[in-house]
């Protein structure tokens, strides 16, 4: 893989900008690793999680840090990244003003700051402000990871990083962690480098993760303008694209033995089925749909007989039988608004296992990833 540019020597943050010039990742800065009761956690930083040297954000730091906990904790994660080119405590701060933290299990924060010795008391003090804010805001028992950089406090020592990472925490949260970076990215082997941070920084955040938050209350609460917004940008319903995501239904019904499977689009008032199997509806009333409450909530929706709940025994399907056992994961689009559901159902009820969400969310993944390339392309 060639880069844009000569090589010469040149300091941690050169290398950065030569790299900037050629390859970096075109997709969306998120990545998911399979497992159950998925937790979420939101990186914010700059250069070091842009993913220079490599085209998918699953073989940069992203990709590499929700493998890494997903091994460490034995459970799902979905890690979202917030990047700009130069990340200051200032910038992350003001990035993070309108992001609902009350969702997220842990944030890492990753920034670009040179370490200058004699502003080292003040960047701790600084740093802490930020970490006791985002504390504040989020749920108690979710964590704050600082993240320091291969060129932050180079030449200072492990003593110095200490009472550093004492000032930061001091009168913060409990769960703040500070991890230090010590090996510089070589784009010419971007990937190895990736996995290498993503595990050092995973083995931080692991240990003050507490039980996820899926757990105590999976229902989002979505800005429905903003999330309309999202499928009109799309144009999906008009694109013809039904082929590219036949495959994705197919694989769901038959990993469930279900008779019919489908990849629901919510427009407006309407779940209009852009892709669908075992069944001829065309769209439905939203309201009249558990894709509705599958398209709200993090962890998807599984109902082992829908006659028997009185959320949606009403439902014309529910009561004609054709939906007996049903379950859902959520779709997002690109910019990360929950745009549709995929799902599986039959006209027979089935116990309900916990389990039988998680390999739906790897196909919902796949159907956001594939969503994503065909509206890059579009």
């Amino acid at each position: 893989m060639k880069l844009v540019g000569s090589p010469r020597p040149c300091s941690p943050n050169a290398v950065l900008s030569t790299a900037f010039r050629g390859v970096q990742p075109v997709d969306r800065p998120r990545a998911h690793a399979s497992g159950p009761a998925p937790y979420r956690v939101l990186a914010v930083g700059g250069r070091l999680l842009v993913g220079y040297g490599v085209l998918t954000h699953d073989l940069a730091v992203t990709g590499a840090l929700a493998r890494a906990l997903a091994g460490l904790v034995g459970h799902g994660f979905d890690v979202d990244s917030i990047i700009s080119e130069r990340s200051t405590i200032e910038s992350v701060a003001r990035s993070l003003q309108d992001i609902e933290l009350a969702r997220v299990d842990a944030v890492v924060l990753v920034l670009d700051q040179d370490g200058d010795p004699r502003h080292l008391v003040e960047t701790a003090r600084q740093l802490h402000r930020l970490a006791a804010d985002l504390s504040a805001r989020m749920v108690p028992g979710a964590s704050i990871t600082l993240v320091v950089p291969p060129s932050t406090m180079l030449r200072r020592s492990e003593e110095e990083l200490a009472e550093f990472a004492a000032t930061v925490r001091e009168g913060a949260a409990a769960s703040t962690r500070v991890v230090r970076l010590t090996e510089r990215l070589d784009v010419s082997g971007a990937a190895e480098r990736y996995r290498t941070w993503g595990e050092t920084i995973a083995a931080t955040v692991a240990e003050s993760l507490a039980e996820p938050l899926l757990w105590s209350d999976a229902v989002d609460r979505l800005d429905e303008p903003k999330r309309q917004a999202s499928v009109d940008s799309l144009g999906v319903l008009d694109t013809g694209w039904e082929a590219e995501f036949a495959r994705i239904v197919a694989f769901a019904a038959a990993a469930y033995g279900a008779s019919c499977a489908s990849i629901g689009i919510i427009d407006g008032g309407r779940t209009r089925y852009l892709s669908r199997r075992g069944f001829d509806t065309v769209s439905e009333a939203r309201e009249q749909t558990i894709c509705d409450l599958a398209m709200r909530t993090h962890g998807g929706v599984i109902v082992g007989d829908a006659q028997a709940d009185d959320r949606f025994s009403g439902f014309p399907l529910v009561r004609s039988g054709e939906v007996r056992f049903y379950a859902g994961y959520r779709v997002e689009g690109p910019d990360g608004q929950p745009v549709g559901v995929l799902c599986v159902f039959d006209d027979e009820p089935r116990p309900v296992l916990a389990q039988d969400l998680d390999l739906l969310r790897d196909f919902a993944q796949m159907a956001e990833r594939r969503l994503g390339h065909l509206a890059l392309a579009w």
